[in-house]
């Protein structure tokens, strides 16, 4: 047909009176020329237009224009430039060469050589289209195809390389559709054994049943969801599948509740996470509290891209563009995890209902946080695949207990009896006591009135300071720490004065926080729009007043007994690493970092060290001195509201063992109502406790 065509044509240029071979080069080169212009501007329906229609593979014009558009989108080329251009006449065909110069967005600035036949029709000249008009290696029947290679969620481990964040596989309940006759009846079965959302269900093998798919997903769980009985009776369902290795990929935390408020948990960005990152797409997974949120940017994956060519029997015949995937980084904690799943169960153990608390375990040498637990909890793999409102608003609220807050980074309380080896500090290192002094006090019926002849006090105009029994022995600080005499320690903040004694909470940090991974919450000693007065100073002395820390910052506030007065900032990430090529390279290592300096002088230290030692063995926290071990602390108990059957307490110990081989420090807060706080012996008792260390229970008494 095409030489029919032009032996016609031939025949015209050689009898023709207004026509010759030069205006059919001329004419050649001009449709060459549009057809070229055309794809340089993004015109690619001008470009069919310079067509010849009948050319193989030519399509429709909306599928040229659509094949163009996807190919050049794919490649994000935003710019098309020509090059060079010429026109070439051989035998009965006219030839266009030329070169187009890209600029991608993905692949940079490239260039192409092309080739195109023009040839004549009756119409006058058309471009022979041919698929390697638009990439110069596609042939007929080849497609451009674009593939997602995912980049994994680095993982986190605990220090001794448990899983804590897993990428792993949900419970994926399947259908076969071509194994099928009644879906709807299969759905309905399926429902009946274990509830999920038949409408979805429905549309989803509605659509795999007009794309021509066999397989459609009609539920998902978080993996271990279902039960041996529950996946029996579900596969006795016909075409019912279950896959838990490939089809839904997810996020486990295989130690569910005992690390949830540390580790966190992931979820779909919303939409307001979309517009802040342009990055993120609605498919992907980002961290949604706890260090997998403070931590997405450096624990997501970033996906790669393989743009290749694929010929018509599918395979791959040529790759245009690779940009290989790469993995988000691995985190390691420096948690135990056998020592946190101790603390929690302790907790749960030792709790009622009507009772929430936390437990910390630091290395007092690094300030490296090996237990972070807060009672009560949840567990993260529920919330993966979404939830109620109803649970949502449940696992929020005050009558669950709060279970999704963290206690030990984000709830302040005044630390009670805790604060004293602090509190005391600036009257012992000015010289107005010293750890022999007997204040002589007017106390009556363990209630004291200060006066005037008390430094500091004009008149006293407030209730009376009290406290829960008389000190045992002379009443100095040694006694009245191990006895934790309120008394005593209102009278010392007395004697130091407000200005000495708020800087000196000042140089504790207290109106600050510690740097940390995760974000905590500022302490403070004094309420908003409140004056400082005689009241809120003596108060303080003894941890209340206004006084409000998180047990985090207490707990690294006792560091400084072991660190010649600093007190170290606390840490939880002990390294990261990511697979760069061949190579598992480690990115990042913590170091020890101090928060306040030098807060008290070493005699200081050994004098409260001392008497935290009689604390155990003969004070307030008798009930944890074990035998065989050198332990030191301190409890607390702090009043949060006193009416009648709904008063409140808050309940401390601290505790450290004073063998540096064995560095620990242990605190437990509990809140509970009135008299109810023995519990926090039980927990801390537990946790104090070496790896493999064979507990002598002390029998004899306390000495008085």
């Amino acid at each position: 047909m095409m030489k029919k065509i032009v032996a016609v044509l031939l025949i015209i240029c050689i009898l023709g009176t207004f026509a010759s071979c030069d205006l059919f080069t001329q004419g050649a080169a001009q449709v060459g020329f549009e057809f070229v212009s055309a794809i340089v501007a993004g015109d690619y329906g001008a470009a069919y237009d310079c067509c010849y229609q009948n050319s193989q593979d030519i399509g429709t014009r909306e599928e040229f224009v659509k094949r163009y558009e996807n190919i050049f989108s794919a490649l994000k080329i935003t710019q098309v430039e020509l090059n060079q251009r010429e026109v070439e006449k051989f035998g009965e065909f006219y030839t266009m060469t030329y070169t187009l110069d890209f600029t991608s967005d993905l692949m940079g600035s490239f260039s192409y050589d092309y080739s195109a036949d023009i040839m004549p029709d009756i119409s006058g000249y058309s471009v022979e289209y041919d698929p390697s008009l638009i990439l110069p290696y596609l042939e007929s029947g080849d497609t451009v195809q674009v593939t997602t290679l995912k980049g994994n969620r680095g993982e986190i481990f605990a220090q001794d390389k448990v899983l804590l964040a897993q990428n792993s596989f949900a419970q994926t309940l399947y259908v076969q559709l071509d194994q099928v006759e009644d879906i709807a009846s299969v759905i309905a079965q399926a429902n009946g054994i274990v509830g999920f959302d038949t409408q979805k269900a429905q549309k989803a093998c509605d659509a795999a049943a007009e794309q021509g798919q066999d397989l459609a997903t009609l539920a998902t769980f978080a993996r271990d969801t279902l039960s041996d009985t529950q996946k029996t009776a579900l596969c006795a369902i016909e075409g019912v599948h279950i896959d838990e290795t490939s089809l839904t990929p997810m996020r486990y935390y295989p130690m569910q509740d005992a690390f949830a408020h540390l580790v966190g948990y992931v979820g779909s960005p919303t939409q307001e996470d979309l517009e802040a990152d342009e990055t993120l797409k609605e498919s992907d997974t980002i961290g949604k509290a706890g260090l997998e949120k403070i931590y997405d940017e450096r624990l997501r994956g970033r996906d790669g891209l393989k743009i290749y060519v694929r010929n018509s029997a599918g395979k791959e015949k040529q790759v245009i563009y690779e940009k290989s995937a790469q993995d988000g980084e691995d985190i390691t904690l420096s948690i135990d995890a056998d020592l946190q799943n101790e603390a929690y169960t302790q907790l749960v153990l030792n709790l009622t209902e009507t009772q929430s608390g936390c437990a910390i375990v630091l290395n007092y040498k690094t300030g490296e946080v090996e237990t972070q637990v807060s009672c009560p909890s949840f567990d993260p793999n529920s919330l993966l695949f979404g939830i109620s409102d109803e649970l949502w608003e449940y696992l929020q609220s005050p009558e669950a207990m709060s279970p999704m807050f963290d206690r030990t980074t984000q709830a302040v309380y005044p630390p009670g009896s805790t604060f004293k080896p602090f509190s005391v500090v600036p009257a012992l290192e000015s010289g107005k006591i010293t750890p022999e002094t007997v204040p002589q006090l007017d106390i009556r019926d363990n209630s004291w009135i200060p006066d005037s002849s008390i430094p500091n006090v004009d008149h006293w105009v407030y209730p009376s300071i009290n406290r829960v029994e008389e000190t045992l022995g002379e009443f100095n600080m040694i006694n009245a720490l191990k006895s934790s005499d309120n008394i005593f320690f209102a009278y010392t903040a007395l004697i130091t004065g407000i200005d000495d004694f708020f800087s000196y909470l000042d140089k504790i940090g207290i109106g600050e926080a510690p740097d940390y991974e995760l974000p905590l919450k500022t302490s403070s000693y004094l309420n908003e729009d409140t004056e400082m007065d005689i009241q809120i100073l003596a108060t303080t002395g003894y941890g209340m007043g206004q006084l409000e820390i998180t047990p985090m910052q207490l707990a690294c506030m006792y560091t400084a007994f072991f660190n010649s007065g600093d007190i170290l900032n606390p840490t939880v990430v002990k390294r990261m690493a990511q697979q760069q090529g061949d190579d598992y390279v480690t990115t990042y290592e913590n170091t020890v970092s101090v928060f306040k300096e030098d807060i008290m002088t070493d005699e200081t230290i050994s004098t409260m060290k001392d008497a935290m030692r009689l604390v155990v063995t003969n004070g307030t926290a008798y009930p944890v001195n074990i035998a065989g071990l050198d332990i030191i602390g301190k409890t607390g108990t702090a009043t949060l509201a006193a009416e009648g059957e709904n008063s409140r307490e808050v309940n401390w110990v601290v505790l450290m063992n004073r063998d540096e081989e064995n560095p620990r420090l242990v605190l437990v807060m509990i809140d509970t109502k009135a008299d109810e706080g023995d519990a926090k012996f039980a927990v801390a008792r537990a946790l104090i406790k070496p790896e493999g260390f064979s507990e002598d229970v002390q029998e004899e008494e306390p000495e008085q």
